[in-house]
């Protein structure tokens, strides 16, 4: 009898344990992703919108599914359409397909990824921005 207490005792610490450091790893990562919020001035770290702390997301820059683990070198905060997008490609990856100034077939399955079209087109819009407002300025003579 006491040998089956001290298995289910075991296994109650261990699934408390996994639980805790499950709890860690997600209050970790939310520290590590408004760390990366700040040194992004606000803006997601691939399409480069504007981005409400609220609705920042954090991302892997290696994929979890690659390796990458939740570490401070390894997180950054992005929008959730292009941490979506992006999926379980590397950073390198996504950025390789967001600057390519023709629009990339993407096709997954037959089907469109819509989600990829819409973070690739605001990607795209807000290089051109930028490049409209330097333009702006230097002909209006700003800094």
């Amino acid at each position: 009898m006491h040998g089956s207490m001290r298995i289910k005792s075991n296994h109650i610490r261990h699934q408390v344990s996994q639980r805790h450091e499950a709890g860690m790893e997600h209050i970790f990562k939310k520290l590590y992703r408004d760390d990366s919020y700040t040194a992004q001035g606000g803006l997601c770290i691939y399409c480069e919108c504007p981005l409400p702390r609220a609705k920042a997301t954090a991302d892997h820059i290696i994929p979890r599914s690659q390796g990458g683990g939740t570490s401070k070198e390894n997180i950054v905060a992005s929008c959730q359409l292009c941490n979506e997008a992006k999926g379980s490609l590397s950073m390198g990856q996504f950025r390789k397909i967001l600057n390519d100034k023709r629009m990339p077939p993407f096709i997954r399955n037959g089907w469109p990824n819509m989600r990829m079209v819409k973070a690739w087109m605001n990607f795209q819009l807000n290089k051109r921005t930028k490049k409209a407002e330097r333009r702006i300025k230097k002909y209006v003579g700003m800094p």
